[in-house]
């Protein structure tokens, strides 16, 4: 896990190969190596869900199932394909008080119902508090969004062949500014 100050933060603020760094790691403070998966052999949303139920428990005392559940139940209600070939499920808990983050890059697309009808091979998966506010959340979800389809990032995402190379892909990446 990654804490990182204000202090630190704002001091770094002129430095944006940093700064896509920084907001990454202060947006998704909870993402560790234990939390990502490269390369996965999954094949059916299902099984993704199982692995981000997996990896969403390492840094919570969640139940994977359960986690995995509340996943597959918010996709039941749309697609949380955002196009580019990623998508952002997440769901919402009264079990946490951070967001939890899984991050899954497979080794082949599978279709996911996109806008622009692509098939998806990176997974951001989140469950988010439930005592923060609908709006909070959708914030947090609409900056993770503006920050995945960053074309450098989803480049570094999907040429990593291992976890540590893919969290530090997530580490290291420079985005702009105004992701």
């Amino acid at each position: 896990m990654v804490w990182i100050s204000e202090r630190f933060i704002n001091r770094m603020k002129k430095n944006k190969r940093v700064l896509g760094m920084l907001n990454f790691i202060r947006l998704f403070s909870r993402l560790t190596s234990h939390t990502v998966a490269a390369k996965s052999s999954a094949s059916t949303p299902k099984k993704v869900f199982e692995l981000a139920g997996s990896l969403l428990s390492q840094d919570s005392l969640e139940d994977p199932s359960e986690l995995q559940l509340l996943l597959a139940q918010r996709e039941k209600i749309g697609s949380t394909a955002l196009g580019y070939g990623v998508a952002l499920p997440h769901a919402v808990s009264r079990q946490i008080e951070t967001p939890l983050i899984a991050v899954i890059t497979l080794a082949e697309a599978m279709p996911f119902d996109a806008p622009d009808q692509q098939w998806v091979d990176v997974f951001i998966c989140m469950i988010l508090p439930y005592h923060k506010s609908q709006s909070e959340n959708e914030a947090l979800l609409k900056k993770a969004a503006k920050i995945i389809t960053n074309p450098a990032l989803l480049s570094a995402m999907r040429e990593s062949q291992t976890n540590q190379e893919l969290y530090q892909s997530l580490l290291t990446t420079t985005v702009p500014e105004h992701a």
